[in-house]
């Protein structure tokens, strides 16, 4: 019983639909690289794509060890649900898997710089990015736990792993990755308010910290509106600047799903009952939508 209560709450630890997110955001950083020209080593990119996804692991890994109530870290209230369930978690055990995920990364890493996959640029990305990590999940900074969380992921999802992925294809870094990526974090920061708010409630009451959080809900409000607004304003604008109609369009019928999500959240807060199940299918439908039609229109 003890091991199936360890196997389950290590599930927990390691987020299941965090992998989908990476996932897409590296398609789209293979996707961009494919317009331009670049070439497509499947072998190469998954071995990437693991990568990306092992350094993603480890954070969790390392923040579950920190958070762990034997930790002299750990800020978890007693009636914390992750609480109980780090405390059914061997904590020698999260330190573990975070070293063979570090030893995993190192070697997978050395492989695509053997391969001649991984050259300078790439490999200051990867350096980047397990140090953004690294240092969200572990004193003294754990910016993960100081509210900082949805800033580090958005960096990192749809900043980093497109960028690692398209460095992988041989190409230089491009402005049209920026021109892809920039709404994209906005439409990112804009999800994990929504989702702050389904869970304001039970963070506010147990110590949690969240952008939501630190921002209270009424500018947290706001600033949702104006992320996902400024999105497809900049879509508009890198038009202007270059950006062509056949990758600027597909990103723009997502639209509406986006002035959903703005009134389904102006809703709640005007005092609508809440539709908690729906605002938390329109926030991740309105980032997954979003990221499949640039991939999509870069291939077609």
């Amino acid at each position: 019983m003890k091991s199936a209560q360890e196997n389950t709450a290590i599930r927990k630890v390691l987020k299941p639909t965090g992998i989908l997110f990476v996932a897409f955001s590296f398609g789209l950083g293979i996707s961009a690289a494919h317009y331009l020209g670049g070439r497509i080593e499947l072998p190469i990119l998954l071995v990437g794509l693991i990568v990306c996804l092992l350094i993603r692991d480890m954070g969790n890994f390392l923040g579950a060890f920190f958070d762990h109530p034997e930790s002299y870290h750990s800020n978890l209230t007693l009636n914390d649900p992750e609480r109980e369930d780090l405390l059914s978690i061997r904590r020698p055990l999260l330190f573990q898997y975070s070293m063979l995920i570090l030893t995993a990364i190192a070697t997978l890493t050395t492989i695509l710089m053997l391969r001649g996959a991984l050259v300078t640029g790439g490999l200051l990305l990867v350096g980047i990015a397990l140090f953004l990590i690294f240092f969200s999940a572990v004193p003294p900074l754990r910016l993960s736990r100081k509210g900082y969380a949805e800033l580090v992921e958005a960096l990192y999802i749809t900043n980093l792993v497109p960028a690692i992925a398209f460095s992988l294809t041989g190409m230089p870094l491009s402005f049209i990755l920026i021109e892809l990526t920039l709404p994209l974090t906005l439409i990112y920061l804009a999800m994990k308010i929504a989702l702050a708010f389904i869970a304001y409630g039970f963070d506010s009451t147990h110590g949690r910290q969240s952008l939501t959080i630190r921002l209270g809900w009424q500018n947290a409000l706001v600033l949702h509106n104006v992320f996902i607004l400024s999105a497809f304003v900049l879509v508009g604008v890198f038009l202007l600047l270059g950006l062509p109609w056949s990758l600027t369009w597909p990103i723009l019928l997502a639209l509406p799903v986006g002035v959903l999500q703005i009134l389904l959240l102006q809703g709640i807060a005007n005092g609508v009952k809440p539709r908690w199940v729906l605002l938390h299918w329109v926030a991740v439908g309105l980032f997954l939508l979003t990221i499949y039609m640039e991939i999509i229109s870069l291939w077609i």
